[in-house]
């Protein structure tokens, strides 16, 4: 016996639907260990099975030389089994501090009853410094960005918990690259003892620092394989299979309408969208991409920019509100946070903002009108499961976003505004969203998107504005020497031919 942990045919079922159908891995230590596939593979429900989050339905987990009584595992005897969960998405936390998280379920933290501060203040630093976070022990977790609860996160299982199984679910889609990189130098470094499982949605970043990859389609793990023993290409055609992408028309080339959104500073003027074209933005964390995102969104205006309106006698955009009453849409990048609405199914997601047109005086929405809106756009989003009255929790993160590209579509704007619209989405509902947004979106409309992966943009926009250190740095159109991954790449950077 070699692992550490072993499941054998595990599977879930949510009542009716299966999430997970038959699930193979060994988890050891000394190794890093990846899951990829789509979403919806049941990549997320396996880790929260292992983990204690959920309870199998059926198959053999075995920890150890133990088999786990599957109705009795839970994240308490998990934690005792040294498992450790980091989800993609940290759970909200708005009352407690630092200190009160990190030691949350400590037991070792407490002498005789009472707080052992001096270890507390020590264990503290000691988590700070080895993941260079600087936070303070009476900081707010709410108040911290994302991708500093999540290393905040990883600092808890491996110097606190001690945790030997640490599961990472797709924590570094809410990195910056600097911090990306850290972390993946932290799993080799750390991995002696333990196991890491590290799902990701990056193949090249699977490949260069796990030792071995599941793939999982359609609920079951398909494949396992040495890293060294496959390439970027071979493991993209286990997780797509079969599949085959058409993405030849998306590429046709249409002729720009007229002016429909201008991005000001108080100087000059920064650039515009038309209607008919996908203008992108380019640039690291910090360059002011986000900030010229938040503008044409009428949210708060930071450095100086301002979005104006050339079709409505030039009008500044003053408010979210305004915005949207004047014909832009907005998807933002933390879609769970200010997009979807929880405890809501998808069709009531995706008719919220239009349902108020097919509302009886009492406010009481015709279903009977609101079917025929959305059962088209289920299906050719490709919505699984497509069942409009599925609890939107119930679907994966890539599906989530399906229903939200879903919902603009019915407010029918002039412009599009999209923060990262492929952010956390697996590698064969990239091409999807990416072609509707190619397609359908920029039809009869102007689409203004961000995106963290420079090929996306080179290969959907029209135009990309590149930024460094909150400056414009060169604005590059389809067929300029700098349209190409490389260029883009480079003037992010700030280094110019």
């Amino acid at each position: 016996m070699n692992y550490l942990v072993k499941t054998e045919g595990l599977r879930k079922q949510f009542g009716q639907v299966p999430a997970v159908e038959r699930a193979d891995i060994e988890l050891r230590a000394g190794r890093v260990h990846g899951v990829i596939g789509k979403n919806g593979a049941g990549k997320s429900v396996l880790m929260n099975m292992i983990s204690g989050v959920t309870s199998p339905s059926g198959g053999r987990l075995l920890v150890g030389a133990s088999t786990i009584e599957n109705d009795k595992w839970d994240p308490r005897a998990a934690q005792d089994a040294g498992i450790a969960l980091i989800p993609q998405e940290p759970p909200r936390l708005p009352f407690l501090t630092v200190e009160d998280y990190l030691f949350l379920g400590d037991r070792s933290s407490y002498r005789l009853g009472t707080i052992n501060g001096s270890y507390r203040s020590r264990k503290l630093r000691e988590i700070d410094e080895a993941l260079g976070l600087r936070v303070h022990r009476n900081d707010q977790m709410v108040s911290l960005p994302i991708e500093v609860q999540q290393m905040l996160a990883f600092g808890k299982a491996v110097y606190l918990e001690q945790a030997r199984v640490i599961l990472l679910d797709e924590i570094t889609a809410s990195l910056s690259k600097v911090r990306r990189e850290a972390l993946l130098r932290e799993l080799r470094d750390l991995g002696n003892e333990r196991a890491f499982v590290l799902i990701s949605h990056r193949i090249s970043e699977v490949m260069s620092t796990c030792d071995v990859v599941t793939v999982m389609r359609d609920g079951e793990s398909v494949k396992t394989i040495e890293t060294a023993e496959t390439s970027e290409a071979g493991l993209a055609q286990e997780i797509v299979g079969s599949q085959v992408l058409d993405t030849e028309s998306v590429h046709s080339e249409r002729q720009a309408g007229e002016e429909l959104l201008a991005i000001r500073s108080a100087e000059k003027s920064l650039f515009s969208v038309r209607r008919s074209e996908v203008v992108g933005l380019a640039g690291l964390d910090g360059s002011g991409k986000e900030e010229a995102i938040e503008a044409a969104a009428g949210l708060k205006r930071r450095n100086g920019m301002n979005a104006f309106l050339p079709g409505k006698g030039n009008a500044l955009v003053r408010s979210s509100r305004h915005a949207a009453a004047s014909g832009v849409a907005y998807l933002p990048k933390k879609r769970e946070e200010f997009a979807t609405v929880q405890g809501m199914t998808v069709l009531e997601n995706m008719v919220l903002p239009v349902a108020g047109r097919h509302s009886r005086p009492r406010g009481l929405w015709m279903h009977s009108v609101l079917r025929p809106l959305v059962d088209p756009l289920i299906e050719s989003l490709h919505v699984h499961p497509a069942r409009p009255d599925a609890q939107i929790t119930s679907l994966s993160g890539g599906n989530r976003q399906k229903v939200m590209i879903g919902r603009l579509r019915l407010m029918e704007p002039n412009v599009y505004v999209l923060s990262e619209p492929t952010r956390g989405v697996d590698i064969g509902t990239k091409p999807l969203i990416l072609e509707t947004i190619r397609g359908e979106l920029a039809e009869k409309s102007g689409v203004l998107m961000t995106s963290e992966a420079e090929e996306e943009l080179v290969d959907y926009c029209d135009r990309i504005v590149v930024f460094y250190q909150g400056e414009i740095v060169k604005e590059v159109h389809r067929g300029d020497p700098d349209f190409s991954v490389d260029g883009i790449y480079r003037l992010s950077q700030g280094v110019e031919a």
